[in-house]
């Protein structure tokens, strides 16, 4: 099963998860004026299977989803759409916004 890194980040009472593929963490991409950069002191958390990342979805208010791995499986659960995912370098990513 792919790993993943998961990290949570509260901010006042609004959790933030982000999720992204093992290998591209510390990674830059870029695309004419687009720029994913996937910085190690914001993405860098527990490194867990893509699975038990995405069930720390529960009850976040905004995600951020970096990687194929994660994408795919996201897209797999319902989680995401395929509309929704857009791609730097042909690195897939989404940002999730959820009204809770």
């Amino acid at each position: 099963m792919a790993k993943v890194y998961l990290s949570r980040k509260w901010r006042g009472s609004i959790l933030l998860v982000t999720i992204c593929d093992e290998n591209l963490l510390g990674k830059k991409f870029v695309e004419g004026k687009l720029v994913l950069n996937v910085k190690e002191e914001f993405y860098r958390g527990e490194l867990v299977d893509v699975e038990d990342a995405l069930d720390a979805l529960e009850g976040c208010h905004s995600a951020i989803l970096i990687g194929e791995n994660t994408i795919q499986a996201a897209i797999k659960r319902g989680i995401v759409h395929p509309d929704g995912v857009h791609k730097v370098q042909n690195v897939p990513f989404t940002h999730i916004f959820r009204f809770l």
